[in-house]
């Protein structure tokens, strides 16, 4: 699965990776600074949470 995928990753390899798989990317928290997100449900987006340059979380949404 995409998600599982990325985990690991550079932000930017990450992005670009979801991108050539038909993905829209939001970062929903990046070094300990949460962003507001809308509570919206969307299959063809991944949601990543980044710390220290690189992707701990993504989940579709």
């Amino acid at each position: 699965m995409a998600n599982e995928s990325v985990v690991g990753m550079t932000k930017e390899k990450a992005i670009a990776k979801l991108k050539r798989q038909g993905l829209s990317v939001r970062i929903s928290r990046e070094e300990g600074k949460s962003f507001m997100v809308t509570a919206d449900m969307r299959w063809d987006r991944m949601n990543l949470v980044i710390e220290g340059g690189k992707v701990i979380k993504a989940s579709i949404g």
